[in-house]
């Protein structure tokens, strides 16, 4: 869907400007108001990455689908 095409657009976009997605700038926000390494901001990434591609939309559940 175009949506989640959308939302994996904005997280790679994210690692070079943090403000696209400012609630996880905050959330990884130091406290001695230092930036985030990159090494730790593309982990990120990547986990939203992988929620997102196995995110089902009309529950927001996140998980591959089985039989059972």
């Amino acid at each position: 869907p175009g949506i989640i095409i959308e939302l994996q657009a904005r997280i790679k976009r994210y690692f070079s400007n943090p403000n696209l997605l400012p609630s996880l700038r905050n959330a990884n926000k130091s406290k001695k108001g230092r930036q985030m390494r990159s090494e730790r901001r593309e982990a990120c990434l990547v986990l939203l990455a992988a929620i997102a591609e196995h995110m089902d939309l009309v529950s927001l559940r996140c998980g591959i689908p089985t039989q059972n």
